[in-house]
């Protein structure tokens, strides 16, 4: 779950939105908790995007590893010639 990796609450929108409801002393209808269900799923989808943008962009940070061996110029002639 990205909530985790990110430290953030996994409800945290309808959580937030709840809080101030009862803080006001509001009573949300159907259409408003549908609506607040709706930007639950896109905070959801914002936290998997940062997760896998932080993923992809350690990956081209990241230095490539060392080659295990290397081949002189004799060589590459060799090998080229087989």
């Amino acid at each position: 779950m990205p909530h985790k990796k990110l430290k953030v609450a996994a409800q945290g929108m309808l959580d937030a939105y709840k809080n101030l409801l009862d803080a006001r002393g509001y009573i949300a209808d159907a259409a408003q908790m549908t609506a607040a269900n709706a930007l639950q799923a896109l905070y959801t989808n914002l936290l998997c995007f940062k997760v896998d943008l932080a993923a992809l962009s350690n990956a081209c940070w990241r230095r490539p590893s060392r080659p295990r061996a290397c081949i002189s110029g004799a060589e590459w002639g060799v090998a080229r010639a087989s």
